[in-house]
């Protein structure tokens, strides 16, 4: 999740201050947003346009700034008045029991705020002001979006997430919690459910998370056991169809096995005659040998409507210890350092706008805070002057800002007045940008072609690689394909997939097709940082380099047109003697269908065709030549289409957390998040050279364990050697699967007036 660490300083620093002691002039910087943002409220924002006003106008407990020699960065504190003190030695026997923390180093951390905040009208802002805005955000009623932040993310607040789901009701796994219920004098129960997330089917085979899922990966043993489909017949729907088996015989098969709408959802087994068999054949499909184990599977397959305990205030790990003092208590240790880069961003709301602004229909309040200019207030350099949806947004200077007094902001935020216009259209703004209507414009690839050596051309790199992700899934696959007249399990070639890397021409790729990217075959570019004490760059260390000679030599940008061809008429070749059913067989057609967010824009498009070209280029003289096809299909909910195996390929980025590229690994091996269909890191081993490791013997783990273990707190964390050593193994590893294709780091490129 992005946390909000003040745009107007990170993005256009240049812009908003002043190298010398300038005479007080009415600066007016103009620029402009694509679309007007639905809300800028803190608690519930989602979207990068959502958080652009509070850029301009909120401000983190701590920040992170350039040095006094502009090569690196140190992190002050703004919000707070100093750095964050760990006093866990301090730590009692209640206050692990009253805040459900543990007694670990790193878990009881004490920070003093600034005694010189307010709000825009002057209020002073203290200790009072961020208990009751957390106490909004975490309120059980609301169900804020952004409540997660503080219970599931590094920084985790002691009964944060008791606090939010407290007197509510979710299904739960039986057998975890029918004990806690039947403790606490509740009477548990039993709902089934072979629609939603289940968590003996995630354990059993990480490639599903519902029993329908399962099911549906496994027809074949459905069509040979006419008892299954009996059984199951009235919690799922088989869909049937004609058939051919391999002698030519004619037979009802079962194309695919779903939910209806009737039958998704929890149901109680109470008054359902059938469930109990229907349970005791899932238990045996699922291992269960005996009557006990039968019964123990029941129990795990099962749920119950859990009663989540009531759960007060004073049970929740933020406490005020004086007027300008929290000390936040912490169910997982932390350092120092990611104690400030997670208090970078704020949860602070005015409290007689956001009560005054709620409205409550059922058990769901909501409020209105942070809509329009007239239920909201700044606290940040800016304050929000005028709001017109669709129109302008204009910020002036806020001033009440602590900084503009305080001395430690000499020459900083020097612009009066921030104009953004909505201009809907890249070529309006364009325009406006010629006329002098704008002081900026991002530029698009075309746009380079015209303007990419100009002398007011700003280029700022981003944490982001643009790449390509396949579905290597045989069974999905060979279902994609069924009936379209093309071959798909090609993909699951791991020489077909290198062939692919090899053929992109990433160089021209990033000249030609977009505005101000490099080339890249790595996961983590070079705005990732290794070592937050040095600055060190992990793209620049040892290990970081040896990523790329390891796997390329000296060919840095993975292009060959000569080692693709060889791949593809390998690839071709083992999958043409396969016998398994639904391989690519010779002469077929081969389409990849990739899944993009618009495909109808002019660089989508221009892309596309980038790609078929190389393709082309590549498959010449080969088997496969003129046999690959490239279509495209727009999904705006794609990720999620992703995840769920529903694609052959994604056109996608990843960024973010630059200075954890630990944590940040957790994109590729993370089954939750990641978009390689087919890979499953969470089961599948990697082993890890006992010299890297710095060990007596080699070491297997799955990937994603090894991204537990070089993250904040793993069991290599602590030697930074190794710990690179883990990380470049990991990153290595994963490229080398070319389930995942980098093509770009992706980078802004954007025009300033001379004004």
């Amino acid at each position: 999740r992005s946390k909000v660490l003040g745009l107007a300083v990170l993005s256009s620093v240049m812009l908003l201050t002043s190298c010398g002691n300038d005479p007080e002039v009415d600066y007016q910087y103009n620029s402009y947003l694509a679309g007007s943002p639905s809300t800028w409220n803190v608690h519930t924002w989602q979207t990068s346009d959502e958080s652009v006003i509070m850029g301009y106008t909120e401000t983190g407990l701590y920040d992170f700034v350039l040095n006094d020699n502009k090569d690196g960065y140190v992190i002050i504190p703004e919000m707070a008045a100093d750095d964050p003190i760990d006093i866990s030695d301090t730590l009692t026997l209640d206050e692990v029991a009253q805040y459900g923390v543990n007694s670990d180093v790193g878990t009881k951390w004490k920070v003093a705020l600034n005694p010189l905040a307010k709000w825009e009208d002057g209020t002073p802002i203290n200790a009072d002001s961020y208990i009751y805005s957390m106490q909004q955000l975490l309120n059980p009623k609301m169900q804020n979006y952004r409540a997660s932040s503080y219970y599931a993310d590094t920084l985790q607040i002691g009964n944060a997430e008791r606090y939010f789901k407290s007197n509510r009701k979710t299904y739960e796994q039986y057998s975890k919690y029918a004990p806690i219920m039947l403790e606490s004098g509740q009477t548990p129960e039993y709902y089934y459910s072979f629609s939603e997330s289940n968590e003996v089917v995630k354990k059993i085979s990480t490639q599903y998370s519902t029993i329908v899922e399962f099911f549906n990966d496994n027809i074949p043993m459905f069509e040979r056991t006419p008892s299954l489909v009996n059984a199951f017949k009235n919690y799922v729907h088989f869909e049937m169809v004609q058939k051919t088996d391999g002698d030519g015989n004619v037979y009802e098969g079962i194309e695919s096995i779903t939910c209806t709408e009737e039958q998704k959802g929890y149901h109680p087994t109470k008054g359902d005659r059938n469930i109990s068999t229907a349970l005791n054949y899932l238990a045996q499909l699922f291992g269960a040998s005996n009557d006990a184990e039968i019964a123990q599977y029941r129990d795990d397959l099962t749920y119950t409507l859990y009663q989540w305990p009531e759960t007060t205030w004073d049970e929740v790990g933020l406490v005020k210890t004086g007027d300008y003092e929290l000390t936040f208590y912490l169910q997982t240790t932390i350092e120092k350092y990611y104690m400030q880069y997670n208090l970078s961003g704020n949860w602070l709301v005015y409290k007689e706008l956001y009560e005054s602004g709620k409205t409550t229909s059922g058990n769901l309040t909501v409020t209105n805070y942070a809509t329009k200019q007239s239920n909201y207030k700044s606290y940040g350099p800016y304050k929000l002057v005028r709001y017109q949806t669709d129109k302008v947004i204009i910020l002036e200077k806020n001033e009440n800002w602590y900084g503009y007094t305080d001395g430690k902001h000499v020459n900083q935020f020097k612009t009066n007045r921030v104009k953004l216009e909505v201009v809907p259209e890249h070529a309006t703004a364009l325009q406006m940008f010629l006329k002098g209507d704008l002081d900026d414009i991002a530029l698009t690839a075309e746009d380079m072609k015209k303007y990419g050596f100009s002398s007011r051309l700003y280029t700022t790199p981003e944490t982001y690689t643009q790449k390509l992700s396949f579905n290597t899934d045989w069974n999905t696959l060979v279902r994609r394909q069924k009936g379209s007249g093309y071959n798909k399990t090609i993909f699951s070639n791991h020489n077909f997939r290198e062939a692919f890397s090899y053929a992109m021409d990433r160089e021209l790729f990033a000249a030609q097709y977009t505005a101000g990217h490099e080339p890249s075959v790595t996961l983590l570019n070079h705005e990732y940082i290794s070592d937050y004490s040095t600055n060190e760059v992990y793209r620049d260390t040892p290990q970081g380099k040896s990523v790329i000679t390891d796997i390329y030599g000296d060919n840095v940008n993975g292009f060959s047109v000569s080692k693709a061809a060889e791949l593809f008429q390998l690839a071709a070749q083992e999958e043409i003697a396969k016998t398994r059913e639904g391989h690519y067989e010779a002469g077929q057609k081969i389409q990849i269908e990739i899944l993009l967010f618009n495909d109808a824009s002019e660089s989508a498009q221009a892309q596309i065709t980038f790609m078929r070209n190389c393709l082309a280029n590549a498959t010449k003289g080969t088997s496969l030549e003129d046999k690959i096809e490239i279509k495209t299909r727009k999904d705006e909910d794609y990720y999620n289409t992703a995840y769920g195996g529903n694609f052959d390929c994604i056109w996608t980025i990843w960024g973010g957390m630059t200075m954890d590229p630990y944590g940040f690994m957790q994109v590729y091996t993370d089954e939750d998040v990641r978009c390689e269909y087919g890979f499953y890191p969470s089961r599948e081993q990697l082993v890890i050279d006992k010299e890297l490791l710095k060990s007596s013997e080699d070491v297997s783990m799955t990937y994603d364990e090894w991204r537990l273990a070089i993250s904040s707190g793993g069991q290599y964390s602590k030697d930074h050697e190794v710990r690179l050593n883990v990380l470049a193994a990991l990153e290595k590893a994963i490229i080398l699967r070319y389930e995942t294709i980098s093509i770009t780091s992706r980078a802004t490129a954007e025009l300033v007036s001379y004004k």
